[in-house]
């Protein structure tokens, strides 16, 4: 799962910015995970809910790994760590770029749940909140909306959609 290494490193991100000293190893671990994610970013996953079904290109997993690069260039930047800053800069933009471009229905006005898709994914409503776009742009304020208007049920949001013989 792609996504989970950028959870890790905005969780220790979010550790250091509070002022935890980092543990001993902490530093060189992160640098691991994003040395894998470099390697496999591009690969599909079975996405944050392991919906049933081939691996895909999940839109939130990718922007989770955007989210690693993102904390790993910001880890350099900000509190001097080690790293190859301008190496990490470029595939976060790349990814960047990508989920903007194939992970976005224009014709819906919404992010979707992976590529070539047009079914949601309330994850999606993490984007704002990792910094991958601001609450405002026109692409959250619409995947907002679809999330609200496909997905929410008598004041609760389901996952993603359900098909005959799933379950969210």
């Amino acid at each position: 799962q792609l996504d989970v290494p950028g959870e890790v490193m905005d969780s220790l991100y979010l550790a250091r910015r509070a002022g935890l000293a980092p543990q001993r190893h902490t530093w060189s671990m992160q640098q691991a995970l994003l040395k894998f994610l470099e390697r496999r970013w591009t690969e599909p996953d079975e996405g944050l809910w392991e919906v049933r079904g081939p691996s895909r290109h999940f839109v939130h997993s990718k922007i989770m790994c955007w989210v690693a690069f993102d904390r790993g260039v910001r880890m350099v930047e900000e509190f001097g760590m080690p790293g190859p800053v301008a190496h990490w800069k470029r595939i976060r933009d790349r990814i960047h770029q990508e989920v903007c471009e194939r992970g976005f229905d224009a014709r819906r006005g919404s992010f979707v749940q992976s590529y070539d898709s047009t079914d949601l994914d309330a994850a999606l409503l993490l984007i704002p909140q990792v910094g991958f776009l601001p609450p405002e742009d026109p692409r959250v304020v619409g995947t907002v909306k679809a999330v609200r208007k496909d997905l929410a049920v008598d004041g609760f949001v389901r996952r993603y959609p359900t098909h005959e013989g799933e379950t969210s």
